[in-house]
């Protein structure tokens, strides 16, 4: 397994799509998300927006940092 790590902070719409296109481009990769505590949004709500699109290769660092 290949980790992908990536620091996000725009909407939960973008991520969803960088997601997916990982899905469907490179599937044998795990994506780790590391939220900036500036968002809009929090984990639990971009946590339930990965799991209501189906999308499994995700993991949220649970830890947040200014960005």
């Amino acid at each position: 397994m290949i980790y992908v790590s990536i620091p996000v902070h725009e909407k939960i719409e973008i991520i969803l799509d960088q997601a997916k296109n990982f899905h469907r481009f490179f599937p044998e990769a795990m994506i780790v998300f590391h939220l900036s505590k500036g968002a809009d949004f929090s984990l639990h709500e971009l946590d339930l927006a990965l799991k209501d699109n189906a999308i499994e290769n995700v993991l949220l660092n649970p830890q947040q940092v200014e960005t």
